[in-house]
């Protein structure tokens, strides 16, 4: 992999245990603050980390707490201004993370993504350990503890094997490769690869429809029945969320999120235990307001844009209403085009 001359950039708003109480930032904390582009504003609401990297030019994790609000989002957004403004005349590239925990949810990702017009490449929702920014000592990557701070020697949860590993150099001022190399790379691919796994999974599960030996129409309530028997991987969970169906709901935990006709807990417990398991995410939520996001100017992401949306209006009615409906083996292939034609649109994500 070559190094690119691009500044990398997380910005990371989480439950960090290093803000004191009024540090943390919401509506309330705001009411009469001036939110100006001043240096000495900012300074109080986010602090800077160098980063070691061996594809980047210059690295760099900034770390802030701000709860969601309406005040609150205008100061986010001075703040993403506030720090591409000291890299002017360089080529910044800058990840945004949001905690679920701050209340944080699918609507706050496409707003700012809006909002900022390109400045942010990408958005991401995490919370509760399930995410691949979390440390791992198995697999010895992420970067974050589930304590507030970076993983470190100094902040161990117990003392087990995450006594052994920590991802701060030595005066604690720098996050050191590859741990910031891992995340970054896994950030940058991430929506690509969930969906390309989405897309194995189901076209995988349904093949035998497509079979020559099968005829060419068949109901819909058999292709959802099949993918419902697919409980191991939450496939039909999965494909829901992708869909949009959780998009409203998905707050911060099975218990919080509720639909017209009741709670969610199981479908969402399914997909939170799959994440658990293997530290990374499995939901959509995010990854759609991304896709829904459209930079101005930019080709690829209308037509990345334009194809989700062509998922969602052909798949959407057969998937969640199947009742009295029929599919044809043609259908099912055109559906499998469009997953190609999605993921092929993701052109700087090669994986």
């Amino acid at each position: 992999m070559e190094k690119t001359t691009k500044t990398r950039i997380m910005l990371i708003n989480w439950k960090w245990e290093h803000y004191k109480d009024e540090q943390i930032i919401n509506d309330k904390r705001l009411e009469g603050e001036s939110l100006n582009h001043s240096i000495a504003t900012f300074t109080k609401f986010v602090k800077r980390y160098a980063a070691e990297s061996k594809f980047a030019e210059e690295a760099y994790i900034y770390t802030t707490r701000i709860f969601k609000g309406n005040l609150t989002e205008t100061l986010l957004l001075h703040l993403i201004n506030y720090i591409h403004h000291q890299f002017k005349g360089k080529e910044v590239e800058l990840f945004l993370f949001l905690h679920r925990g701050e209340h944080y949810v699918n609507a706050d990702v496409r707003g700012i993504l809006d909002k900022t017009g390109g400045t942010v490449k990408k958005c991401f929702l995490f919370a509760e350990g399930r995410d691949f920014i979390y440390f791992c000592a198995k697999q010895e990557r992420g970067i974050l503890n589930d304590i507030g701070g970076f993983q470190d020697n100094d902040c161990r949860i117990n003392e087990k094997e995450e006594a052994y590993h920590s991802v701060l150099s030595e005066d604690k001022t720098i996050v050191l490769s590859p741990y910031f190399d891992d995340v970054w790379h896994h950030y940058k691919h991430e929506f690509k690869q969930k969906i390309a796994e989405l897309e194995e999974a189901f076209f995988d599960a349904c093949a035998h429809f497509t079979f020559p030996n099968e005829k060419e129409e068949f109901h819909a309530t058999d292709l959802v029945a099949c993918l419902k028997q697919q409980t191991d991987n939450a496939l039909y969970y999965r494909l829901k969320s992708f869909l949009g169906e959780y998009d409203k709901e998905i707050k911060i935990s099975s218990a919080q999120c509720l639909t017209k006709g009741g709670v969610l807990e199981g479908e969402v417990a399914k997909i939170e235990d799959l994440e658990k398991k293997h530290k990374t995410s499995y939901v959509f939520d995010d990854c759609n307001a991304n896709l829904k996001s459209i930079i101005p100017n930019n080709p690829t992401d209308k037509k990345s844009h334009d194809i989700y949306s062509e998922i969602v209006q052909k798949m959407k009615p057969i998937i969640l209403e199947p009742d009295g409906k029929k599919m044809t083996k043609s259908e099912l292939r055109q559906w499998r085009d469009l997953f190609n034609d999605l993921i092929a649109t993701f052109l700087d994500d090669a994986f």
